[in-house]
């Protein structure tokens, strides 16, 4: 807080180093009228004359004007701008076009003939007005500089790339869409996955649209290059029944014809029917239904401790919930 109160000081104390230089160039280039009207006492006539002798302030007109523009400069850089989104770096160049001109033209008034009063006058006024318009340029480039974010809340020009627009496709890769914002345009590209044996993780919330977005592109993608694939559908029969018409749609990728099968424990009417038995070594009919029984015994934690006092009332409860493959 003190620094920014000291800085404040320093600010000021620019700008009004940079008043004092165009009133005294005013002074001194209208000190003819000046002595006429009586507002020339000798003491300041020397010092007037100790400056022109021992500095370079007034060896030109232009010397103090451009002390004072710098001065007025920093000062406004070292500011910080109230926050403005309608500020337009072209309002602020045309001020400061318009500013210098009246600041440095203003001498071509001490080259015509008109009373000493009228050309006093315009001289101080066009100086004035110069000075208050490079005065509002340099507020407002300070304005511009400390908010030039202020149509962007979300920071999302600065915040955005160039990404991938190539289309790279091989006989294993899953390709999507994407659409990005770069310099306020609308960009189209794609996200290749070229090696999706590598493993490919999705990460987001609940209801973020991974499986809308992702998986289901997967899964109609793999199946239309001819792979055959094993789903855990979670929220069975959503990924179950795109499986099951992009296959139909894509049976012809495969050299014969491919079936669909379902395992679902919670509901078996939905399921198809299977055994993991291979039929020779099944001597009785009652094999495969014995069979299950010591995984799923084990598949509990229950059961597990119990291990041989398992009871057999529905051995499709105690699987996984749905599959698709």
């Amino acid at each position: 807080m003190e620094d920014e109160k000291g800085l404040r000081k320093i600010m000021e104390f620019m700008r009004l180093f940079a008043i004092v230089l165009l009133g005294l160039n005013i002074y001194y280039y209208c000190f003819g009228y000046f002595r006429v009207m009586g507002w020339a006492p000798a003491v300041v006539e020397r010092l007037l004359d100790s400056f022109t002798r021992n500095t370079f302030l007034f060896k030109a007109s232009w010397v103090s004007k451009t002390l004072a523009v710098v001065f007025l400069l920093l000062s406004c850089l070292g500011t910080r701008g109230r926050k403005d989104e309608k500020v337009k770096g072209i309002s602020v160049a045309g001020y400061a076009v318009i500013g210098l001109a009246l600041l440095y033209g203003a001498d071509l008034l001490r080259s015509l003939s008109m009373p000493a009063g009228l050309a006093t006058a315009l001289y101080a006024g066009l100086l004035s007005a110069g000075f208050l318009l490079l005065l509002s340029a340099g507020a407002w480039l300070s304005r511009l500089f400390n908010n030039d974010l202020m149509k962007d809340i979300f920071n999302k020009d600065n915040e955005s790339f160039p990404q991938e627009e190539r289309l790279m496709e091989n006989e294993f890769s899953v390709n999507l869409r994407t659409s990005y914002l770069l310099r306020g345009k609308q960009h189209h590209g794609w996200l290749n996955v070229v090696n999706p044996f590598r493993a490919t993780m999705v990460l987001g919330t609940p209801g973020s649209g991974k499986s809308f977005a992702i998986i289901n592109e997967f899964i109609r993608q793999h199946l239309a290059k001819g792979f055959c694939m094993y789903i855990y559908d979670y929220k069975f029969d959503d990924l179950s029944r795109i499986c099951y018409n992009t296959l139909l749609r894509h049976q012809d990728k495969f050299d014969r014809p491919v079936g669909f099968y379902v395992i679902n424990f919670d509901n078996p009417a939905k399921a198809t029917a299977a055994t993991p038995c291979y039929p020779s070594s099944c001597p009785t009919s009652w094999t495969p239904t014995k069979a299950p029984q010591p995984s799923c015994s084990t598949s509990t934690r229950a059961g597990f401790r119990s291990r041989g006092t398992f009871s057999w009332s529905r051995p499709s409860t105690s699987w996984p919930p749905s599959s698709g493959f």
